[in-house]
């Protein structure tokens, strides 16, 4: 009978320590929580400040109540309003509206606007303000920077004494928002103060001392102490010269009246010479028109 001999199992051996638990990593910083409200069709509100260092694309409207400092490029094509203080320190482009009801400060930046923009507030400008060809400036909703320029190249006589005669023009030099109408009315089209300058070369053609009167007339009324005598001796000639302040309304007019005591004085024109030296043509008058506010 065959013995089976069975070896005892040895004990286990010792279990070694647990290594150090290694250092907990640094929690990151959490970002500024910056609460957004929507306000449906893809618009946003936010009544926080905002500060951005990097880009902004906005395709829907951005309206923003707290100040809002941007050092990047800044794009909207949607509307913007802002209410509160706003620094723009790089390029903006809007080409939506802007409602502005702060005050702004444009640095050194350029500022392009293709939309409507209302300012409500104080507007600062450190650079250059270019305004392109074919664009206005308007105060009030009036026009600014209107002018004409106009003259006479005939001679203008006045044949009966004591009758009211008004200066007249047959050419337009140059002009905008002003124009000549039924040849004697400076007509504007923009309210605004305007500064009337004018010269006529007057010729007495006679053998007594005559007196002319000089004065304005607006729409068809008389300007108060507005009026100068001028005193001519017999073949006597004179240039009278000088200028006009004066408040005028869309679509009206202003002209330059003339009376004289006798019957042979005329505003002279000459035609232009060109021996023994060229001279150009003296108009009878010369009248320019230019808005000052």
């Amino acid at each position: 009978m065959a013995t089976v001999i069975i070896s005892s199992v040895g004990l286990p051996g010792l279990t070694g320590p647990q290594g150090d638990t290694g250092p907990q990593g640094i929690q990151g910083i959490q970002g500024p929580s910056i609460p957004f409200s929507n306000l449906g069709s893809g618009a946003w509100r936010t009544t926080s400040s905002l500060q951005l260092s990097g880009s902004l694309n906005l395709s829907a409207s951005f309206i923003q109540l707290g100040s809002n400092t941007i050092t990047g490029s800044f794009s909207v094509s949607g509307s913007t309003l802002q209410t509160g203080n706003n620094t723009l320190i790089g390029n903006t482009t809007l080409s939506g509206s802007i409602e502005v009801s702060g005050s702004s400060n444009f640095h050194n930046s350029s500022f392009t606007v293709t939309g409507s923009s209302n300012f409500l507030g104080n507007t600062n400008i450190q650079g250059n303000l270019n305004v392109i060809s074919g664009s206005s400036i308007y105060l009030w909703g009036n026009k600014l920077f209107n002018y004409g320029a106009f003259s006479s190249t005939i001679t203008q006589p006045m044949t009966v004494a004591n009758q009211i005669y008004s200066m007249s023009y047959d050419t337009t030099d140059i002009a905008s928002g002003i124009s000549v109408e039924n040849n004697t009315r400076i007509t504007v089209a923009h309210t605004g103060l305007y500064n009337l300058q004018f010269s006529s070369q007057f010729y007495h053609d006679g053998n007594t001392t005559d007196d002319i009167a000089i004065w304005f007339r607006i729409t068809g009324s008389n300007v108060a102490n507005s009026a100068t005598d001028i005193t001519l001796a017999k073949q006597e000639r004179l240039v009278a010269a000088w200028n006009f302040v004066t408040q005028l309304s869309s679509g009206s007019y202003i002209e330059i009246l003339v009376a004289p005591t006798g019957n042979d004085i005329s505003m002279v024109a000459r035609a232009a010479r060109t021996s023994p030296v060229a001279i150009p043509v003296v108009p009878s008058v010369i009248a320019t028109l230019t808005q000052i506010a």
